[in-house]
């Protein structure tokens, strides 16, 4: 039923995503792919009670890449995509399986989580509506990452999979292109643990978080209001200022005038 995908980027041995998928529920039926992006991956050492499809690629082909080849190398027609370094929580899938059975209105699933960070464990994204409004989205990926995403393999292809040309943000824009398709649903409480660490981080890079935003703006804008346009360069405004390459005056916005300030005070403060 379910097809569990995770990328490894280099350097990484997804401990903390292969560990935790051992309580989550697997069943006969469930597939693990796990594709290492760049270099080859041991997991012999884990000692994992359910087999798992390696796939090494000899060269780095990037996130969005290594997971659209482990839906081309997975056979189940629910996709789930787990980082590296994020975990199901226990009994996660098994619960998972028959609320998706039972569902008849949506094809694609945000799921509630929460972050542990250091020795913190604190409130995560577990309280979302039970179906999220297209208009909500498109200021702020409150859907969550990819390890939120539950998708149907008939929606995930309508889409066309994750942009392997994004920057970051991949995560955000195949929502924005799966809502297209079908309503998109949240599932309440806890499902998903995401680990604050000190690693490199796309999401932590104001050039890469530059240069999504700016994806973002050429691919979606079109279709956005004028507000929601504003909102977003006010926003980039305040990462180039971050930076030193505008002045502060640049991020104020006439059509989103109470978003240019919070990211003006953002700024300044940073």
């Amino acid at each position: 039923m379910f097809s569990v995908i995770i990328p490894v980027g280099p350097g990484r041995n997804a401990s903390h995503a292969l560990l935790s998928l051992a309580a989550s529920g697997l069943n006969s039926k469930d597939e693990v792919i796990v594709v290492a992006d760049g270099h080859e991956l041991d997991i012999e050492s884990y000692n994992l009670s359910f087999k798992i499809t390696l796939k090494s690629t000899p060269t780095l082909i990037g996130v969005s890449a290594a997971r659209n080849l482990g839906v081309q190398l997975s056979r189940n027609p629910y996709l789930c995509f787990l980082d590296d370094d994020d975990a199901h929580l226990p009994g996660s899938l098994s619960k998972l399986r028959n609320l998706v059975v039972e569902e008849t209105v949506c094809r694609a699933w945000s799921l509630g989580w929460r972050m542990h960070s250091g020795r913190k464990v604190a409130q995560g994204r577990n309280a979302l509506p039970l179906q999220i409004q297209p208009d909500s989205i498109l200021k702020r990926n409150l859907t969550g990452g990819c390890s939120s995403m539950l998708v149907h393999r008939d929606v995930f292809e309508k889409a066309l999979g994750f942009d392997e040309t994004m920057t970051c943000m991949e995560d955000w824009d195949l929502w924005l292109r799966i809502q297209k398709i079908t309503p998109l649903c949240c599932l309440q409480g806890e499902w998903i643990e995401y680990f604050d660490h000190d690693q490199p981080r796309l999401s932590t890079s104001v050039d890469k978080r530059i240069t999504g935003l700016t994806q973002l703006l050429e691919k979606h804008g079109s279709n956005w209001s004028s507000s929601v346009c504003a909102f977003h360069r006010a926003r980039l405004a305040s990462e180039y200022y971050r930076k030193g390459e505008s002045s502060w005056l640049s991020i104020f916005q006439r059509e989103a005038p109470i978003a240019s300030m919070v990211f003006a005070f953002k700024a300044l403060r940073d």
